[in-house]
């Protein structure tokens, strides 16, 4: 699941206004455990809009709650953009997360690292991290690659032209899967395929799962998610 807000014990709960501001949010500890020990999540991509909600202070009290759940996450990082590989029934899995931006916030010169971050929204994207990462993947024996992308428009039922050519630019770098977050609702499925070396190949993209928590009282359509299975 993307977890779409810090988890600072330190900092203010909920969402923090400042007029003039993007809002801030932050999630209680207790919240992080329903997801974790009820809803039985397992995996949360932290790279979203609100991942630098609480600066540098607010990303690492994250990743410390995360790692003590014992929780596998990527996104959100220390001191180098880690690639995550996790074993799942005898497969290595890949679990990339980039986002598009961090709500005009920037991050302090030299700590670029702390979140993946990738223009998927822009024009002209750069995917050079992207591409840098799955080849990591690769490197490391992963046998399947999943990036979490943070992009497209909020509350838009349907995802822009530019970013499905972005996924399909994504899926070409080797990428079996693309889930994708961000518009707070549930968007088209696609299965995308191409021609490399002579061979087709193929890969799914998910171009937003909806809310799986999450209140937006304008709009009907954030109410409905789904969750994704796939072999």
């Amino acid at each position: 699941a993307n977890l779409e807000s810090p988890v600072a014990p330190s900092k203010p709960l909920g969402r923090t206004q400042v007029l003039g501001h993007a809002a801030q949010m932050n999630t209680s500890t207790e919240m992080l455990d329903k997801f974790i020990n009820e809803a039985g999540i397992n995996y949360f991509s932290t790279a979203n809009n609100h991942s630098f909600d609480w600066g540098e202070e607010g990303l690492l009290e994250t990743i410390d709650q995360l790692d003590a759940r014992g929780v596998y996450h990527s996104g959100m990082n220390r001191d180098q953009q880690e690639v995550l590989i996790a074993s799942i029934k005898g497969i290595k899995v890949a679990l990339l997360s980039f986002t598009m931006e961090l709500n005009g916030r920037v991050l302090p010169a030299g700590k670029e690292q702390l979140i993946n971050l990738v223009p998927f929204n822009d024009e002209v994207c750069d995917l050079s991290l992207v591409e840098k990462q799955v080849k990591e993947a690769r490197s490391k024996g992963a046998d399947f690659i999943i990036v979490h992308a943070h992009w497209g428009w909020e509350f838009e039922m349907y995802p822009h032209k530019n970013t499905v050519d972005i996924g399909h630019r994504i899926i070409e770098l080797g990428v079996d899967a693309i889930l994708g977050n961000h518009p707070h609702v549930a968007q088209p499925m696609e299965k995308y395929s191409y021609e490399k070396e002579g061979i087709t190949k193929e890969g799914l993209i998910v171009h937003a799962m909806g809310n799986f928590v999450g209140y937006h009282p304008k709009s009907r359509n954030s109410q409905l998610a789904y969750l994704v299975g796939f072999k």
